[in-house]
Parts: C-alpha cells; sequence; structure tokens
C-alpha cells in the first residue's frame, strides 16, 4: 500500500506550498519540519507522519528536509482518504489537533491577525470555512 523513498541528508522532501498529494511515514531516519515561521521547527524521527493535514489544503503546509538518511513510506491522498474513513476516530483526534494549534496561533498572534488568515484559508479551498 505504501511507496518508499529515500533521501539523503540535506535533501528536501517537501516544500511549504508545493502541491501536496499524499502522506509521509518516517521508516528510517532523522527529518526537520520548518513549519513557516509559525512554530518552532521540529526534528522528526521514526513514526512521525508529515503532511497529515495537507489532505485539506492540496498543499504542503510545511517544508521537510532529511536530516540524516532517511526512509519515508509514501500514501497517496486516496489511501490516506479510504484509512480515515475506516476510521474515523483517527480524524476526530486530527481535528482536535487543528483547533488546538488554532488556539495556539490566536494567542501567539491575536484574534485580528487570524482573521485575515480565515480569508486566505477560504480562498485556498475555494470554499467557507468555520468563523
Amino acid at each position: 500500500m505504501f511507496d518508499e523513498l529515500t533521501y539523503a541528508p540535506g535533501d528536501p522532501v517537501c516544500r511549504e506550498d508545493d502541491a501536496a498529494h499524499g502522506v509521509y511515514v518516517v521508516a528510517e531516519g532523522e527529518v526537520e519540519v520548518d513549519f513557516g515561521g509559525v512554530y518552532d521547527r521540529a526534528v522528526l524521527t521514526r513514526g512521525a507522519v508529515l503532511g497529515g493535514h495537507d489532505l485539506f489544503f492540496e498543499a504542503r503546509t510545511s517544508s521537510v528536509t532529511a536530516v540524516t538518511p532517511v526512509r519515508l513510506y509514501y500514501l497517496g491522498h486516496y489511501r490516506y482518504k479510504t484509512f480515515l474513513y475506516a476510521f474515523p476516530d483517527v480524524m476526530m483526534l486530527m481535528l482536535a489537533d487543528l483547533v488546538s494549534r488554532w488556539e495556539q496561533l490566536e494567542e501567539v498572534l491575536g484574534a485580528a491577525a487570524l482573521t485575515g488568515a480565515r480569508r486566505i484559508l477560504r480562498s485556498r479551498s475555494g470554499g467557507d470555512i468555520a468563523s
């Protein structure tokens, strides 16, 4: 079900705003995730899921770079959606994570900055989001 991909240290896995077509799971090695300055950079290792929220935007929401030699498993969005339909509890965990991240942003940036972000999200998604 998964495709296997490998990257050398310093290789970009994906960049923020690139088209997104699936999720990655770290099988071996370390990757650095840059959230565009919104959150502190993070180094993730075996078992980490990358790009789980990108499904909703069809674009990468972070940049990922290999720190060490990395082996990733890749799962296309169609199969990922099928998985989420089969296990709705995972979708609820993702929703809870998104809400807590939104609250963190609101604390840091203030509500006025997030009003502009909502307009951007509406235009990216082509639809309406909850205010």
